[in-house]
């Protein structure tokens, strides 16, 4: 399934990590989207998340799962201590408490001592 992308339906985030693209009406779009996702509630610092993905060095054939906790909270990212590396990005992110849809997994940056992920809020994404 193929859906034509031109430059005046994509909107590139200033100095972030994220594109929103708008795509046209279509009804095998609109089927394909018509599940509700269930978008957290309420997010506090210390709370417990999985990241899945695919990333590069994880598993050859299957999903990949990495905890963490909420470390921050920065504008329209949550910040977090679990592990992302390439291929986790662009995933997906769980709040464990809630069993609920998180964000996208989207950067980290190796810090001294740890490092730590950014996670653009779903809420963000979805509410747009």
């Amino acid at each position: 399934y193929q859906i034509s992308i031109n430059e005046n339906n994509v909107n590139i985030g200033k100095n972030e990590d994220w594109a929103y693209i708008t795509l046209p009406a279509d009804s095998v779009l609109a089927a394909i989207t018509k599940q509700n996702i269930k978008l957290c509630p309420s997010v506090e610092i210390g709370d417990k998340l999985l990241v899945l993905g695919y990333p590069k060095i994880g598993a050859k054939t299957g999903l990949t799962v990495t905890d963490g906790i909420v470390s921050g909270i920065d504008k329209n990212y949550f910040i977090t201590s679990a592990k992302i590396d390439k291929g986790n990005s662009g995933g997906a992110t769980i709040l464990v408490k809630d069993d609920c849809y998180l964000g996208i997994p989207s950067a980290s940056a190796v810090g001294v001592i740890e490092s730590l992920g950014r996670i653009l809020k779903a809420s963000f994404v979805i509410g747009s």
